[in-house]
């Protein structure tokens, strides 16, 4: 009968050599479009919000200059406060109207 050696020194496991290097490649990949995405996204929300913004402070100051119209009923008075009165505004969101009209 023969003896059993007994080695008692732990034994590392032989790794191969290198092929595990395209999983974070692709990973990395995968990181940086989701990013880009995400910047993509977030820049596109801050210009809606830009344009939101002035939106809302020409509507403002259309009701505080409506609000600073006279309140007599001549003739002349109404004229004077049509005049002042800019509809720009109007004439922009009638036009977007009969642009999505006509676009259906």
């Amino acid at each position: 009968m023969e003896p059993i050696e007994m080695n008692n020194e732990p034994q590392m496991p032989k790794s191969s050599g290198g092929g595990g290097g395209t999983g974070p490649v692709i990973a990395i990949i995968v990181i940086i479009i989701i990013l880009a995405l995400g910047g993509i996204y977030y820049l596109t929300q801050s210009i809606e919000d830009v344009r939101t913004n002035d939106t809302a402070e020409g509507d403002q100051r259309s009701i505080e200059a409506l609000m600073n119209q006279g309140s007599d009923d001549a003739a002349a008075a109404i004229m004077a406060d049509l005049e002042a009165t800019d509809f720009t505004a109007v004439d922009q969101a009638v036009a977007e109207v009969d642009a999505s009209v006509e676009t259906e």
